[in-house]
């Protein structure tokens, strides 16, 4: 008889043949252990247990002993052994399974003799021994486990562990909010990493311990380096429900690091499933009297769906990382993030969107409105608290405008939405190309140049299916002669930087060629190569320019509305972002109206809003929004210290619009003169503008309905100050 190519009964299986009898039983335990399922060699050790022993017994015993059984099986080796074929519900090489068999054989040793004992009455003390053979699957990996932990514990109770923190941008101005501190271990150690670490912490079921040691050494590095912005702190659900047991609550713990907790916001992860739900939202709720606030981590990953986002209550959402990356180029992943910052913003949520690798990921994640950044395209951790450089600032401050414009309806060029893309030679070996696609999966086309100047481009999606194969095939020793030229599309889009979106579109729709998936060049206006710009973003783009257009700007002057004002304050408001307002009124026009029509006031309102927007771009003032509340009223939103400077411009407009409507006879001391009839005259107050500046401080974290009826209370006022040409003020809390 032969088991996979060995003979049981020609001595060729060791050195003593398996006798016949056996050779069935052998072939059955020689199945179990190929499939690696745990096995229990039962022996008797007197004849009375021998005779005693059958499936029935063994069955039964082992059914009401271990639940984790899905089946067993059992059989006799000989007259005197037994074996047990157990299939459970864990891995078999898992260390926990190897340990609990042990302990599980054990039990069944002992329910084993109360009742063999009970049925024959005998007196041998240990009438069957029971071998788990199973464990010797498993040996070198519970070592290995048993080596990490002891490590952990030497690293615990050496006090070894260290914190690097990582900075968190507020992705409207570029500036540093917050750090998050991230836990880091002893260099060249058998535990590498923290996600090791935390693993190793669960096996042993430690993890609550390991978590607040590692809490509070992020605590201590933050104290002692003299944090004075927002903390962010990681603490397992585990670790977060197992604070109630500890001698020292959390607020304590941060109190004597000299840190308040105010300024500490702790990120719920969730490793695995909570059982005690109840018991973790009482924690939080005691995490937050406390004064701290809460971060909901990994959302759009794991266990942090909506529903774990909506029973949180979280004053953060944390977009996993996973999410994040190839978010420029991967459309299902914009529509989730979309709709998590929607959601978010419902709730009161701010969004933190983590491990953004590239310009493009930042630039994205502006785009969508997600309100707090980070990752290594602006600061990797380190253990000093750090800032992040110039030109990402000022990259971030670009975007950030650019969106506004978008979304109030603004004049957007395809050089502001354009990226920098790949530029190589026609003569560059098609290998080189494929390496390139392969290590930047976010890179979606190259550009083909030559010396007089760019040929074509050469689509990810022309090379997708073959990519592997390429790979596979070493294609540039196969075909080193082959270029990128015989596989570039010659007939490529593009366009001049300064081409506004809206002429885009159109031209884009007049090419039969060109699809969703395809980039556009973008190019200087003689010609030069500047960047690259996807079909799909450019349609995006002008479609939600046009949507925010049709939905919320003013029908006379196409301005924005109430709403986008709003919304753009709102989301500087919850950033506790610095921002100055400018509240403007047509004073007079109710009598201009009654005098001369009210088409001829709609004239003057829609020259108001032309001469404002006119001499603003004009002194390149950097404002951010133009809105038109309706009637004679105008608010602008600016950068707080550029108020002033902007009360002036207005100021000046003022009287460029009277210029436009009145003649010099008609206007004396304040006032506009008008015949009737019979030689009388009327006076009316002469059409001028109100204007009130209001500066609304960082930190203060108001309603923007709150602010705006605050800056209408400040214009009013102006009514007091004849002799001013406007006011400003710094907007308090009492305001």
């Amino acid at each position: 008889m032969e088991h996979n190519g060995i003979s049981l009964s020609s001595g060729t299986f060791g050195i003593t043949p398996v006798p016949p009898e056996y050779s069935e039983s052998v072939l059955r335990m020689l199945d179990s252990l190929g499939r690696e399922t745990p096995l229990l060699i039962v022996k008797g050790t007197e004849s009375k247990s021998f005779a005693w022993l059958n499936s029935g017994k063994l069955e039964t015993i082992l059914g009401q002993s271990y639940p984790g059984i899905e089946e067993v099986r059992t059989w006799p080796l000989t007259n005197e052994v037994w074996l047990i074929s157990l299939r459970l519900s864990g891995r078999v090489e898992d260390p926990e399974i190897a340990i609990s068999l042990h302990s599980f054989s054990l039990s069944i040793l002992e329910r084993m003799k109360l009742d063999y004992l009970k049925d024959t009455g005998s007196d041998c003390i240990e009438p069957f021994t029971i071998a788990p053979i199973a464990a010797l699957l498993a040996a070198d990996e519970s070592r290995k486990h048993i080596e990490e932990l002891n490590t952990l514990l030497e690293i615990m109770v050496n006090h070894k562990l260290g914190a690097h923190f990582q900075p968190i941008v507020n992705l409207q101005n570029g500036r540093v909010i917050a750090y998050e501190a991230l836990i880091r271990l002893p260099k060249n150690g058998m535990i590498r990493g923290p996600g090791t670490a935390f693993h190793a912490a669960e096996r042993a079921k430690m993890l609550a311990w390991f978590d607040l040691a590692c809490l509070e050494q992020c605590f201590q590095e933050a104290g002692r380096l003299g944090c004075y912005k927002l903390l962010f702190v990681n603490l397992e659900a585990e670790g977060l429900m197992a604070l109630s047991e500890q001698e020292r609550s959390l607020a304590q713990r941060a109190r004597e690091c000299g840190l308040s907790p105010e300024q500490i916001v702790v990120e719920v992860t969730e490793r695995q499933t909570v059982e005690d739900y109840p018991h973790l939202l009482r924690e939080i709720s005691r995490l937050r009297e406390e004064g701290f606030r809460i971060a909901v981590d990994d959302a759009g990953a794991g266990y942090s769906s909506l529903q774990t986002i909506a029973d949180l209550h979280p004053d953060f959402v944390k977009i996993d990382k996973d999410l994040v990356q190839k978010l420029n180029v991967r459309g299902e992943r914009r529509g989730m993030l979309s709709a998590i910052v929607r959601y978010s913003k419902q709730i009161g949520a701010v969004t933190l969107g983590e491990g953004a690798e590239t310009l493009e990921e930042l630039a994205a994640l502006i785009e969508l409105g997600v309100q707090l950044g980070q990752g290594f395209v602006m600061a990797r951790p380190a253990d000093t608290f750090r800032g992040i450089t110039k030109n990402v600032r000022d990259f971030i401050v670009d975007r950030a405008r650019l969106r506004t414009r978008m979304n109030t309806g603004q004049t957007v060029t395809v050089g502001e939405l354009k990226r920098r893309g790949v530029v190589v030679s026609t003569e560059t070996p098609l290998f080189d190309a494929v390496r390139k696609f392969r290590k930047d999966g976010g890179l979606t086309s190259i550009v083909i140049t030559e010396a007089n100047g760019i040929r074509g481009i050469l689509m990810r999606n022309t090379l997708e299916r073959m990519l592997d194969t390429i790979q596979k095939s070493e294609i540039g020793s196969m075909f080193p002669e082959e270029t990128v030229f015989r596989w570039m599309d010659a007939d490529f889009m593009s366009l001049e930087e300064s081409t506004p979106i809206e002429e885009a579109i159109h031209q884009l729709t007049r090419r039969s060629n060109i699809s969703m998936d395809t980039d556009i060049v973008v190019v200087s206006s003689d010609g030069g190569y500047l960047g690259v710009l996807p079909a799909n973003t450019l349609i995006e783009t002008a479609f939600r320019r046009q949507r925010s257009v049709l939905r919320h700007s003013d029908p006379l002057t196409n301005l924005p509305g109430r709403i986008i004002l709003e919304e753009a304050l709102q989301e500087k408001l919850t950033a506790r972002q610095s921002v100055g307002l400018v509240r403007i009124d047509i004073n007079g026009l109710e009598a201009y109206n009654q005098t001369f029509g009210y088409p001829q006031g709609d004239r003057l309102i829609e020259t108001v809003a032309a001469v404002l927007q006119e001499e603003i771009q004009r002194e390149r003032l950097g404002y951010e929004l133009v809105c038109h509340l309706g009637g004679d009223n105008f608010v602008l939103m600016v950068s707080s210290g550029r108020v002033a400077a902007l009360c002036q411009t207005v100021s000046r407009a003022g009287e460029i619009m009277i210029s436009h409507f009145f003649t010099p006879d008609q206007v004396k001391n304040g006032y506009f003169t008008l015949p009737v009839s019979r030689g009388k005259e009327t006076h009316h107050s002469l059409c001028s503008l109100r204007i009130a500046g209001m500066i609304h401080p960082e930190r203060h974290r108001l309603e923007s309905s709150f602010t705006l009826r605050a800056l209408k209370r400040l214009l009013d006022e102006t009514n007091a100050y004849t002799d001013l040409p406007w006011i400003t003020d710094e907007m308090s809390m009492a305001a």
